[in-house]
């Protein structure tokens, strides 16, 4: 829940914001160092709004800039950098002029914004030096083999469907769901309301097939992709975007208790309800939880369980004679193996000090 002054800073309430600050508010409220009003304020652009925030003690840090740089607001740039905020990461990771690259503005709209960086002493890295590269090369080679993958799936929907191997509601699920884990793979934010229809049609198919635990399992999987689309936007240091990470061993550890708790719960529980796999059932439906947590924290690990229940579903589904959702998760599996790899790239990449050459 957001504080207050917060939501004034959000509505750009100068007024209610400047009382609040009088009354004591706190202007430096946030999480690891950043001010969370301030970076609301240069997220948006409000200048005034920084400039009272600031006045108010408000700490500069990189955070603020990053938000101002990449909205390209120029002038609440301007003014955060005249109070002494950092031109650029204080932990030698890729520079702001080189990220700015990827902010989605070209390069003549960024013009003001950059010449600002640049008097402020922002170093950039030449136009000759592949900051991804070194590290992701061996994964590039294969960048073409997503789409086509994807492609090739949507392919077979169509063609099992037209020759009546597989429903239309199957069909769906199968293009939505090769589609989904491609944005995944690619770090897109999109993957969460495509995968949220995929598990909506699955979700009939799976209860059509006896398989309970999954049919419920694409329920949660709504609420978690809706959660998760929420904490890749603004689940970073200062509510900025989250950044790809690996998985804290105390938090690995406790996801590895909860797994083990719920496939005991729900073998036992489809034991009793009847299942028609419930070994097999709950250990899926265990691990997938497990996976899509991580998932929406940005762990690279997620996907090393995604690859571990992807080897379970293609012969589970296959004796379920269900051929066009065990494709699917033949084509998951190699898709996860990538993602694995192409993850863990960029998180390399976005950890390891910029070495220039």
């Amino acid at each position: 829940m957001s504080s207050p002054l917060v939501k004034a800073v959000k509505r750009g309430d100068l007024v209610s914001a400047r009382r609040l600050l009088k009354g004591g508010a706190d202007a430096n409220e946030g999480t690891r160092g950043v001010s969370l009003p301030l970076w609301e304020a240069a997220h948006r652009g409000h200048t005034p709004m920084v400039t009272l925030l600031l006045e108010a003690g408000a700490r500069t840090t990189w955070e603020v800039v990053h938000a101002a740089a990449f909205k390209n607001h120029a002038n609440t740039l301007r003014v955060l950098l005249a109070a002494g905020a950092p031109a650029d990461p204080l932990d030698g990771a890729i520079p702001l002029l080189n990220q700015l690259d990827y902010s989605g503005f070209t390069r003549e709209q960024q013009s003001g914004v950059r010449q600002l960086l640049q008097d402020a002493g922002a170093r950039e890295l030449p136009a000759g030096v592949n900051i991804v590269a070194p590290v992701t090369a061996p994964v590039s080679r294969w960048r073409w083999l997503l789409p086509a993958l994807t492609a090739a799936t949507s392919a077979l929907a169509l063609a099992m469907f037209a020759a009546g191997f597989a429903s239309g509601l199957e069909a769906v699920s199968f293009v939505t769901g090769a589609v989904c884990v491609w944005l995944t793979v690619r770090e897109s934010v999109w993957n969460f309301p495509i995968g949220m229809v995929n598990v909506a049609t699955f979700a009939v198919v799976f209860f059509r097939a006896r398989l309970y635990a999954d049919a419920g399992l694409q329920v949660v999987y709504f609420a978690l992709g809706g959660i998760g689309w929420y904490l890749w936007l603004y689940g970073g240091a200062g509510r900025t975007v989250l950044p790809i990470t690996r998985t804290p061993s105390r938090r690995a550890a406790g996801v590895a208790v909860a797994m083990l708790v719920m496939f005991a719960g729900e073998y036992a529980l489809l034991r009793r309800i009847g299942g028609a796999s419930p070994l097999w059932d709950a250990l899926t439906t265990a691990i997938s939880l497990g996976a899509q947590w991580l998932l929406d924290r940005k762990h690279v690990e997620n996907w090393i369980l995604w690859i571990a229940v992807d080897v379970i579903y293609v012969p589970l589904y296959l004796s379920k004679q269900l051929y066009l959702t065990s494709c699917l998760y033949a084509v998951f599996l190699c898709m996860a193996t990538l993602g694995l790899l192409r993850w863990h790239a960029i998180w390399r990449t976005r950890t390891a000090p910029v070495a220039h050459t």
